[in-house]
């Protein structure tokens, strides 16, 4: 759901790309796309590659340490696959919020066999001969971990995220989307939306109170990703082309295959995402503070309460599943406190306010 909906004339309400829920689809959408290629490789690793001391002239600080350079990363890749071990890859890069050093993390994909390698201990490896290697095994936490590094401090004037750098030929996730076109086709469908889930990725309500293990995985949901832009493009081709191949014929009748088929897929993504951005005059009202001696504030330009207390800045808001909570977020790019009380008093009419006091 956008918080600031933008209505352009001709168009329509798109999406403002810059609230942090445009943000996190933005997210959301890689990290689909990251554990869909991970299905289809013989293994995959969250590797962090760093700069150590610099072997050419002897300095503590690592020349390369300074400024994020691509090219470095580029060969990395390139001595793997000279040795044997083609791979593909998802690329960020970032400076350290200590002392802004230039490091890397990658998600590899092994379309082969996997180079001799340590896991979570740094160690010194051959094709990354700048500093220290860092490897663990690719999990969808980790998956998600990496891909936040896209968002870091981007509300700043001053980006401290780089990348992403990606396998483009084909697109990530290529493999698994014509694995699950061939699922419809078995089963004599046509996809009916661009969702998809995985069985082993499924996410917990944040509200959700429970007392044992087996509440918590009764209660978990599978967490849909949405196929967007050129991914589901060539999904949807793939799975047109091989039901023409098989029953020489068009495929049943589906809202979004038709929409491809005539040219308007784009209309249809503005459909089916208008009513998420819709814009209410007010958020979820959170029932109290995330915890005790927490400050809770309105912002307007988030369209949400929050709380700042002791430097943890905390959102209650709708996440993707419609589960509404308190979670970390990226700060909006500006804050008007001034509105806060206006606001509040606002909200004090309102019905469904909380009984909790809530100090401003």
């Amino acid at each position: 759901m956008c918080l600031n909906p933008v209505k352009i004339s001709d168009v329509g309400v798109v999406a403002c790309r810059e609230c942090w829920q445009c943000r996190e689809t933005k997210v959301d959408d890689w990290v689909g796309r990251n554990i869909a290629e991970s299905k289809t490789a013989t293994a995959s690793h969250v590797v962090t590659l760093t700069y150590g001391q610099d072997r050419t002239t002897g300095d503590i600080d690592h020349i390369r340490a300074a400024v994020l350079t691509y090219s470095d990363v580029q060969k990395y890749l390139k001595y793997l696959r000279a040795d044997g071990f083609p791979v593909r890859y998802f690329v960020v890069g970032e400076y350290g919020s200590m002392k802004g050093r230039a490091h890397w993390h990658i998600i590899m994909y092994w379309q082969g066999p996997v180079p001799d390698h340590v896991l979570r201990e740094n160690f010194m490896e051959k094709h990354w001969p700048h500093g220290w290697s860092y490897w663990d095994k690719s999990t969808p936490e980790a998956v998600r971990y990496a891909c936040k590094y896209l968002l870091k401090d981007a509300a700043d004037e001053e980006q401290q995220g780089w990348g992403p750098m990606v396998s483009k030929k084909p697109p990530l996730g290529h493999e698994y989307f014509k694995r699950l076109a061939h699922e419809y086709l078995d089963a004599g469908l046509s996809p009916q939306t661009l969702m998809y889930t995985f069985p082993d990725v499924r996410r917990v309500p944040r509200t959700l109170r429970a007392k044992t293990q087996k509440q918590f995985r009764e209660a978990a949901k599978p967490v849909q990703f949405h196929m967007t832009g050129k991914t589901a493009e060539n999904f949807l081709q793939y799975f047109i082309d091989i039901w023409r191949e098989k029953h020489n014929d068009e495929p049943p009748r589906s809202e979004v295959v038709w929409a491809y088929l005539h040219g308007t897929l784009e209309d249809y993504w503005a459909e089916i995402a208008a009513p998420r951005y819709e814009r209410q005059a007010k958020g979820p009202v959170p029932p109290g503070p995330p915890f005790e001696g927490a400050i809770v504030q309105f912002c307007e330009k988030a369209n949400c309460y929050f709380t700042a207390t002791a430097g943890q800045r905390l959102w209650y808001s709708i996440d993707q599943e419609g589960d509404a909570g308190w979670h970390v977020k990226i700060k909006p790019e500006s804050h008007n406190p001034l509105e806060t009380e206006r606001l509040w008093r606002l909200a004090g009419f309102m019905a469904h306010v909380p009984t909790v006091k809530i100090e401003l």
